[in-house]
């Protein structure tokens, strides 16, 4: 059962992907993505075909404890509670290749907890760059 989040934010996923691609002739892809994901309503990461944060939101920050320079040296699986690096490699090439995934995440912040969040993801909004968009759960969301 899909909870209430979920199609809010492959909505917003939805429009952010169709801004990123209307502009999709600028020079600087990130650039254009960091303008675009500043004003989005929920946390932001975008990860390149590794893995590998290179940009995040101000909400990212404040959902995972870490700072925007800090999450840029993290990868997905260090956001993940204990994640086995196997499964976690076939789980990242199997997103790619289907192109989206929504759902619910378990985020391992900086401090150790662990929070509950609905989250949507697209592979290649722009060529090789991949946004997820995620909101925490409130006690009376789930």
């Amino acid at each position: 059962m899909s909870a209430p989040l979920h199609p809010a934010l492959v909505a917003l996923l939805d429009h952010l992907a169709t801004d990123a691609s209307r502009a999709s002739t600028s020079a600087a892809p990130l650039g254009l993505l960091r303008r675009l994901i500043a004003t989005v309503p929920a946390a932001a990461l975008v990860a390149d075909d590794a893995g590998r944060y290179v940009l995040a939101n101000t909400r990212a920050s404040e959902l995972t404890g870490y700072t925007g320079a800090e999450l840029r040296r993290l990868s997905v699986w260090q956001l993940t509670p204990t994640p086995d690096e196997h499964d976690a490699e076939t789980l990242w090439r199997a997103f790619l290749q289907r192109g989206n995934q929504h759902g619910d995440y378990q985020v391992l912040r900086k401090s150790g907890r662990i929070v509950s969040a609905a989250y949507a993801a697209r592979a290649n909004v722009l060529p090789h760059l991949h946004v997820s968009l995620l909101r925490r759960y409130r006690a009376s969301s789930r």
